[in-house]
């Protein structure tokens, strides 16, 4: 995964990417957001956090347009995705991704007998299934970018058993693979053990780096990447507080530069097409009761 350098501001740069002004939301008539003030500059990566229930993966819904402000009292959202400034949210998928637990469940759940590599595939056309024979330059491109996050050889495995950590890896390359210039993740380290949640976390450090835009909800502070900028702190669906980050001396520092770490081990790996060695058995033995 290449890192590419930022060069220096632009006009376009102080064009909010999103913004929602005094936006609210609704479900079945029940208020669930209220009166939301937020900017994604086109520098900016947020972290969102809150209690369960606060509100975070609709707010997450919301900005990726796949729920509307509420008809009366709604608000105003905006996009400027490609430099022109609009309230439709149609064409908003393809420039803003997401991927979460809640996502790997609906796959796991459905009866799709999925490949990794036809989950990574539906990326292209944000779809569930696969509706249509890839063409050649798809096929390339998938594989290429399973290759770029380590999965090539799970490639024709079924989706669902995977390991916890493949599996998220899956679901960010399908995320990642149209290049989108926003990243959504919604508790993406649920369920991980430590190696795969670093692991995971590194390689989302690195497409922030390169440009790609990061807002994370997450309910602990240790798992934001480095690159977080921004705090959004919702409680109820309402603002509780819109801050930059600030990183104290000691913890957080020592976080970064382990998190620093594993993204260079990463990018080291994509470079040389060499696995990254997290865990080393050796003459192991091992029985498996079925079914439990």
């Amino acid at each position: 995964m290449p890192i590419q350098t930022l060069g220096p501001p632009t006009e376009n740069d102080c064009l909010p990417l999103v913004q929602l002004q005094n936006v609210s939301a609704e479900f079945n008539g029940v208020r669930v957001l209220h009166g939301i003030d937020w900017k994604l500059h086109p520098r900016d990566h947020w972290a969102i956090v809150g209690a369960n229930g606060s509100g975070k993966s609709t707010l997450l819904k919301l900005i990726r347009g796949e729920i509307w402000p509420a008809p009366v009292g709604g608000g105003v959202r905006q996009y400027a995705l490609d430099g022109t400034v609009t309230e439709s949210p149609i064409g908003v998928r393809q420039h803003i991704a997401i991927v979460s637990a809640e996502q790997q469940t609906k796959y796991q759940r459905a009866d799709w007998n999925l490949t990794a590599w036809q989950v990574v595939f539906t990326g292209l056309n944000d779809s569930d299934l696969v509706y249509a024979e890839p063409m050649p330059e798809q096929v390339a491109r998938v594989e290429a970018t399973m290759q770029e996050f380590g999965i090539a050889d799970v490639a024709r495995r079924d989706f669902k058993r995977l390991s916890q950590g493949n599996l998220r890896k899956v679901l960010l390359a399908r995320a990642l693979i149209c290049q989108p210039k926003v990243l959504l993740c919604d508790e993406v380290g649920v369920g991980l053990d430590p190696v795969a949640r670093a692991e995971l976390y590194a390689m989302i450090e690195l497409k922030a780096r390169s440009g790609t835009r990061v807002v994370m909800v997450s309910h602990r502070q240790d798992e934001w990447i480095p690159s977080i900028s921004h705090v959004l702190e919702i409680s109820k669906g309402r603002v509780v507080s819109s801050r930059k980050r600030s990183v104290e001396a000691g913890t957080h520092l020592h976080r970064d530069t382990r998190s620093q770490a594993s993204a260079n081990a990463v990018s080291a790996r994509a470079a040389s097409d060499q696995p990254l060695t997290m865990i080393d058995i050796r003459h192991a033995d091992v029985a498996v009761d079925e079914g439990r």
